[in-house]
């Protein structure tokens, strides 16, 4: 995919163009769009499944599943027609290499537009889903490496592109206009040569396999607490709330994780009241009796369960919160420079 070429601004600090990328022929906006659309449904139809197991409508679960499926190819196919319709079928991007890195701006006023639109749209229908997804596509409508980063450049000389990567994921894409390809490598390779970036990338390996394992650990130990639902009317809301910040401070934020000691807290603090409650008993009139007299085997067994769970959720949130932990974000805006 050969970018379109115009006007174009040099000098001995900066080489800047812009160029028009397809949306879906030769570019990598189309395999994004897939993920994308992968990913929520898988993160859908896992939310749904834990509600329908934990009510005892475990027999829907593979309708749920196939259901998210349909829908994520659905999403899909409405992104396709968007970007033909809405977009043309391309985008315009403004490049910039200098001293200081590479920097990538979305300068394409429909896509603009369309993610403002989305933004208020959202906040006026009081819909936090699409006010969140303008907001984010607003946050990535400008990109930067700096030299400083570590990161590595893959160069495609047939597609003329430029590929930035760090030990797990594609960071950005620069595609170079025909008469500027020689000038843009030359200069990228050269900084990079003399900021050791290259060289801080290749000693890192990719923290990928040992963050899906700690994002498999949380939503264990997440589980582990759902059984206080059923045995002493734990809220389920405060559960699953749980669980998607536990595994958002390893991806996204490590901050989440005192929203995930502020729902353990709540969850605690409803199950102690629901064992020094004062009940009346059935079966003996005037009689009353207290949560904790009551006590079975299952109850114990889910009451063990959940502290194992929260005690290996506090243990990664110390972790996150000390710095031990970074999460996936964090190490990618580490990674930039």
């Amino acid at each position: 995919m050969t970018p379109e070429p115009t006007a174009v601004a040099a000098d001995a600090d900066a080489i800047t163009w812009e160029a028009d990328i397809s949306l879906l022929r030769g570019s990598e906006v189309l395999g994004d769009l897939v993920k994308v659309f992968g990913i929520s449904a898988g993160l859908v139809a896992l939310l749904l499944s834990l509600l329908l197991a934990t009510s005892g409508e475990a027999e829907q679960i593979p309708m749920v599943i196939a259901g998210s499926v349909v829908l994520a190819g659905v999403l899909l196919l409405v992104g396709l027609l968007a970007s033909g319709l809405l977009f043309g079928g391309h985008m315009r991007f403004r490049y910039r290499v200098d001293g200081r890195g590479v920097r990538v701006t979305l300068v394409d006023r429909r896509a603009r537009a369309v993610n403002r639109i989305t933004a208020v749209a959202g906040l006026l229908a009081g819909k936090p889903g699409a006010a969140g997804t303008g907001l984010m596509a607003m946050s990535q409508e400008e990109t930067a490496l700096e030299w400083d980063g570590a990161f590595r450049a893959v160069v495609d000389e047939r597609r003329r592109t430029i590929t930035f990567r760090n030990a797990w994921r594609r960071m950005v894409v620069v595609h170079v206009t025909p008469d500027l390809w020689p000038a843009v490598v030359e200069r990228v390779r050269a900084e990079m040569a003399a900021a050791g970036t290259d060289a801080r990338s290749s000693g890192r390996t990719s923290p990928l396999p040992r963050v899906l394992g700690l994002s498999v650990a949380a939503v264990v130990a997440s589980l582990a607490c759902f059984p206080l639902a059923d045995a002493f009317d734990a809220d389920l809301f405060l559960l699953i709330l749980v669980l998607c910040f536990a595994v958002a401070m390893i991806w996204l934020v490590s901050l989440f994780a005192w929203v995930v000691f502020g729902g353990l807290a709540l969850i605690d603090l409803s199950v102690v009241l629901s064992l020094l409650e004062v009940r009346t008993s059935m079966f003996f009139p005037g009689e009353t009796y207290r949560g904790f007299d009551v006590l079975d085997d299952n109850d114990l067994a889910a009451l063990v369960l959940a502290v194992l769970g929260q005690a290996a959720l506090v243990a990664l949130g110390v972790s996150a919160l000390r710095g031990r932990l970074p999460s996936m974000l964090e190490r990618d805006m580490d990674d930039q420079g």
